[in-house]
């Protein structure tokens, strides 16, 4: 079944493929910054609010852009220190990914390993 949806669904490559990827309907975007809300939900208005209804192509989609994502390699790189306090180390990393590259923070202890590991604020 998944070689007949890949015959059906080709993948896309390169930047064609972080375009449609990154213009589908399908894909997550983020609310503008000022939104209001006049009205506060009660936790029952929240349940009650069902799911949208799947769109034909959707698991498609998701499986064309996770196949041109898997096939980007994420290069990571190393970037300048941007602080060091309180016994930790910030510095600046970067990586590609489909649709281009990113940038984040990563803290190391100064002394020692690192024990654990987390992401804050990914999106």
């Amino acid at each position: 079944m998944i070689d007949a949806a890949a015959r059906a669904f080709p993948r896309p490559t390169g930047r064609q493929a972080s375009r449609d990827c990154l213009q589908s309907p399908h894909a997550v975007r983020r609310p503008p910054s000022r939104l209001r809300c006049h009205a506060r939900p009660t936790l029952d208005d929240l349940l009650n609010i069902g799911a949208p209804n799947a769109l034909p192509d959707f698991d498609a989609f998701w499986r064309g852009c996770k196949a041109a994502a898997d096939g980007t390699p994420p290069r990571p790189r190393l970037g300048r220190l941007f602080e060091e306090r309180d016994g930790c180390r910030v510095r600046e990393i970067s990586y590609d990914t489909l649709g281009g590259c990113c940038a984040a923070l990563l803290v190391l202890p100064v002394d020692g390993p690192a024990r654990h590991g987390f992401v804050i604020g990914h999106g």
